[in-house]
């Protein structure tokens, strides 16, 4: 049986923290190679649903989002299409298929308004030289290995609701949107397309989400949800992690 709400906060075990948000590549680089970046593309405005590239193009461009919540699609060979990240601002699109000179391995669309910097594949070439970008880039792109490990660590080895728990505390630190005291995630996406990012049927991903709200962990709205506190979310996790082990 799950323990009060009112006990999560003293089953802290600091070894079995969720993992830290990584940093996006605007974290990762020099302001001045940022603004490089910025002052060389073109500026764009996106609406909600709209696409910033398509899977399988040309790698022709990369952007640099600077406002906004945007989704990562991968359209799989049995039809599906598959939800893979959630990206905020400070983030840079499209820039492995860039370096690599390979189509896109995945589709990008606005979540909510987004403003972003359109920057030839050209022109980006040459800023990763001019201001030598190209260690930092390599980090950038471990740091997101490392990601996707732990969410695979994830989802072989929590309960339904620690994964859920797990997956929100990291949406939130990455694209959340504070308001006040508590924090929005723009999920852009139903209660099924969620499901399938965790592995579980839009069933349990609902009876997941139900139980976390019924703690008063989180609040539901249709495409978003709200974190009210993003470390109580965190030490329930633990403390899930804890009774498994």
């Amino acid at each position: 049986m799950s323990a009060p709400l009112g006990t999560i906060r003293t089953v802290a075990c600091p070894s079995l923290r969720a993992e830290p948000s990584p940093v996006n590549l605007r974290q990762c680089i020099p302001e001045s190679a940022w603004n490089d970046l910025l002052s060389s593309g073109s500026r764009r405005s996106y609406s909600p649903g709209a696409p910033l590239m398509h899977q399988g193009r040309a790698p022709g461009f990369v952007v640099a989002l600077i406002q906004g919540t945007v989704k990562v699609t991968e359209d799989t060979r049995d039809g599906q299409n598959v939800p893979l990240a959630l990206r905020g601002p400070g983030e840079l699109l499209g820039e492995v298929g860039v370096l690599l000179d390979q189509p896109r391995t995945a589709s990008v669309w606005a979540v909510t308004r987004c403003v972003g910097h359109s920057i030839p594949s050209s022109t980006f070439l040459s800023l990763v030289e001019r201001n030598r970008l190209t260690g930092a880039l390599h980090r950038f792109s471990l740091n997101r290995s490392l990601e996707k490990e732990a969410h695979l660590q994830s989802l072989r080895r929590d309960s339904t609701e620690a994964r859920m728990a797990r997956f929100l505390a990291h949406l939130a630190r990455e694209v959340g949107e504070i308001r006040g005291r508590s924090t929005t995630i723009h999920l852009g996406m139903d209660r099924a397309e969620l499901g399938l990012m965790l592995r579980m049927s839009r069933a349990t991903a609902i009876e997941s989400l139900g139980h976390l709200k019924a703690l008063e962990l989180i609040k539901c709205g249709r495409k978003h949800i709200e974190v009210p506190d993003i470390d109580t979310l965190d030490l329930y996790t633990t403390r899930e992690l804890r009774d498994v082990i």
